[in-house]
């Protein structure tokens, strides 16, 4: 086998994009070092988000032409990942190689803020290796850089792991005029992005949450939002509503690093619980101590059992928690409580079916509340679900097959109490499935959009559901169901600005809110009484 050879570290030095770079040859050679032609073939006749030439495949192995976007190079790791010898799950693979590619993108993105900075002329530093400004005859500037963390709201926006690092260079200690007016230029350029959502290609995201890894998830405390996100950083923090604002982003305790997008449920007794997925792919969990407060509990590891999805979670009244993930050889994992209270112990995980899935989604269903839970079949050919009413789990089982599926379903039940599914399809269209009657009977299906590029999010708002979801082009679009129990949904309508990622979407206290990334910043927008939209702001120091 000849091939491409890994570029040498005088091409691609050492750091985040050549980890991704190698991480791909590692793909690359186990399938036998493919012709570029090849891979561009496969990937052209597979049903994914994206083509590539062949020219394309031999940049990115070579690590020319910088970072590839996410949509190519997940094609091409699938891709590879069928031709492995052995054969690789192709979903957990990409999952992989995507927060390597988030580490290398918040990596080029970090750089050029720091050589932006190096281009200003700087003063020679004094022995003391401060650099002093000259007297500012109108007075202090806003910000001082001394310590990093203290700019709220502008150093959390220069993503990467070196920021601390470029910041804080011993004998850099940066206090200069020009430093602080750049700084607030920056936070303002973040509002005035959220503000218009508009502006592409800043990368000026809250946390380092990028438009590209929009890692965010909001839910009911008590009658307010409350929302949790995973940085760039890998920290997982939360944002609460109170009393007409929002508390700003705060670490949950106990440190660590995390992936994904959390989960999070209300328990019987009527705390939040979070579930989420860490580095080393494990789950922990998170839990209020007590109902509506907002101090924190945890982390509590669920096993050393190791993932490759995030988890969902449910509440199954009488019975306790149950946590779904899927493993490591492609099929459900289920970890239960033994009891409804918050220490009751867990059962430990255990393997559900013989179908390997994607991300699984769980729901309470009608009457008693028993679990059921949706996935897209690995293969992308079904979308399955099983449930348990208490004789234990009834075998996955297809609601529709001989469809191209993709993503994540969203899951929500009507006013009725009638189960609705929602799910991609690989041409676009989104399509939903429903209940006949409330908990039980036939599932009916039809499709309701077009041009969706993203996955769905689903609530129940004021007696009826609404779908919101990435549309081509970048808008974030919605559809309201026309009445609680209808098969028929309005036309969609698109909210203004050039979103991108996955919307967190919540409605409470007679409000729909949502978070999403505009113009790559983290901001929110909320409904205004039946008709309108409050027009999109940014988050206050935004993870």
């Amino acid at each position: 086998m000849v091939g491409i050879e890994p570029p040498g570290v005088d091409r691609l030095p050492e750091g985040p994009g050549r980890d991704l770079v190698l991480a791909l040859h590692a793909l690359y050679r186990g399938s036998g070092k493919p012709s570029t032609r090849r891979i561009a073939e496969d990937v052209q006749n597979g049903d994914y988000r994206d083509t590539v030439s062949h020219e394309t495949v031999a940049a990115m192995l070579r690590g020319d032409r910088g970072l590839p976007r996410w949509e190519k190079l997940e094609a091409v790791v699938s891709v590879l990942a069928l031709r492995h010898t052995p054969p690789l799950d192709p979903v957990a693979e990409a999952t992989r190689i995507q927060e390597l590619w988030h580490a290398a993108q918040g990596h080029a993105d970090l750089d050029e803020a720091a050589r932006d900075l190096a281009r200003t002329p700087a003063a020679t530093p004094p022995a003391s290796g401060v650099i002093e400004a000259p007297a500012d005859p109108a007075g202090p500037a806003q910000w001082e850089c001394s310590e990093p963390r203290a700019v709220s709201g502008v150093l959390p926006y220069l993503r990467g792991r070196s920021a601390r690092q470029f910041l804080s260079r011993p004998g850099i200690l940066l206090r200069s005029r020009a430093c602080r007016w750049r700084l607030a230029a920056a936070s303002f350029v973040a509002v005035a992005v959220c503000i218009a959502g508009v502006i592409t290609g800043l990368r000026l995201t809250g946390g380092g949450v990028a438009s590209e890894s929009f890692r965010i998830t909001a839910a009911v405390n008590g009658n307010e939002p409350e929302a949790f996100a995973i940085t760039n950083t890998y920290v997982l923090e939360y944002d609460s509503f109170r009393n007409g604002s929002r508390s700003g982003w705060q670490p949950l305790p106990g440190g660590g690093r995390y992936l994904g997008t959390p989960a999070t449920v209300t328990d019987s007794a009527g705390r939040l619980e979070v579930f989420a997925r860490t580095a080393n792919n494990t789950i922990v969990r998170y839990y209020q101590s007590a109902p509506g407060a907002d101090s924190w509990d945890g982390p509590e590891l669920l096993g050393a059992e190791r993932f490759t999805s995030d988890p969902s979670a449910v509440n199954w009244p009488g019975h306790g928690l149950m946590v779904f993930a899927r493993r490591t050889g492609g099929l459900m994992g289920i970890d239960s409580q033994a009891g409804t209270g918050v220490t009751s112990s867990w059962s430990g995980w255990h393997s559900f079916g013989t179908i390997a899935v994607g991300q699984p989604v769980a729901v309470a269903n009608h009457g008693d509340g028993h679990p059921e839970v949706f996935a897209v079949a690995s293969d992308g050919g079904s979308l399955i679900h099983a449930y348990d009413q208490g004789r234990g789990w009834k075998g996955w089982s297809p609601l529709a097959q001989g469809s191209a599926f993709t993503g994540v379903p969203a899951v929500n039940k009507d006013a009725t109490g009638r189960v609705e599914v929602l799910v991609r399809t690989t041409t676009g269209y989104l399509e939903s499935f429903w209940q006949g009657h409330p908990g039980f009977g036939s599932w009916n299906t039809a499709l309701i959009g077009s041009g969706i590029v993203g996955d769905p999010a689903l609530i129940a708002a004021g007696g009826q559901l609404e779908v919101f979801a990435e549309r081509a082009g970048g808008s974030l679009g919605y559809s309201t169901q026309l009445q609680a129990d209808s098969a028929g949904w309005s036309a969609w309508a698109s909210l203004p600005g050039r979103f991108s990622g996955e919307p967190a979407v919540v409605y409470a206290s007679g409000r729909t809110d949502i978070l999403a990334s505009v113009g790559g910043s983290v901001c929110d927008i909320h409904s205004v009484g039946t008709s309108g939209w409050s027009g999109w702001r940014p988050l206050s120091g935004a993870p």
